[in-house]
């Protein structure tokens, strides 16, 4: 022990160095395993992830109505409703249709994944070959972030590769204000219900 002391008062800056080496070393042999036993089921886990995606993909309904709520379970869990051209609860034979998704209190993080979660829904409605035609409009609200509609004219000529907070932008551009004057195939607008949500 006598030894060492010498040596640390001779050479405190290798005293020093050599103590963080030693306790680096004994530190990476505690978080060693659990890096290793952590990454192999992220790896499992993903894969079963794309797997299901997969599987979702493939058995959507035929069926209209049901095919809408299981591609907006696919972005979250919302609340879905969808009605006639009329204002009655649709049924399969009385396209188009109104879809109405709204969420829970507390839902989304922040902005940018209210946004996400709007895009992701309009996009995975609209972009369905099956659905094309039997949608009038689709409205989303995000509580506590936005509120936004997006009609059949309007999304036939939409791109889907520019993003969330593209489409947001976008859909405040054509109206920044609830208007439900135009027929429902012409509601397309957007509102902030968090100010600074843009």
């Amino acid at each position: 022990m006598g030894k060492i002391k010498s040596f640390a008062k001779k050479h405190p800056v290798w005293s020093v160095i050599i103590v963080i080496v030693v306790i680096g070393f004994i530190g990476s042999l505690f978080s060693s395993p659990e890096t290793n036993t952590n990454s192999q089921p992220t790896t499992t886990t993903q894969t079963q992830l794309n797997q299901n995606t997969n599987t979702q993909t493939q058995t959507l309904s035929s069926n209209s109505l049901e095919r809408i709520e299981q591609i907006v379970d696919k972005v979250g869990d919302y609340e879905v409703t969808i009605w006639d051209s009329t204002g009655d609860f649709a049924t399969e034979s009385s396209a188009p249709y109104e879809v109405i998704v709204n969420s829970k209190p507390n839902q989304f993080s922040d902005c940018f994944d209210a946004k996400n979660s709007l895009y992701e829904t309009m996009k995975g409605l609209y972009s369905d070959s099956q659905l094309n035609g039997k949608i009038a409009r689709v409205q989303f609200t995000a509580r506590g972030y936005l509120k936004a509609s997006l009609g059949n004219d309007d999304a036939k000529d939409l791109r889907w590769d520019v993003g969330p907070s593209t489409y947001w932008k976008v859909t405040l551009q054509y109206k920044d204000y609830e208007d439900t004057s135009s027929p429902l195939s012409q509601q397309t607008w957007g509102v902030k219900i968090k100010e600074d949500c843009n």
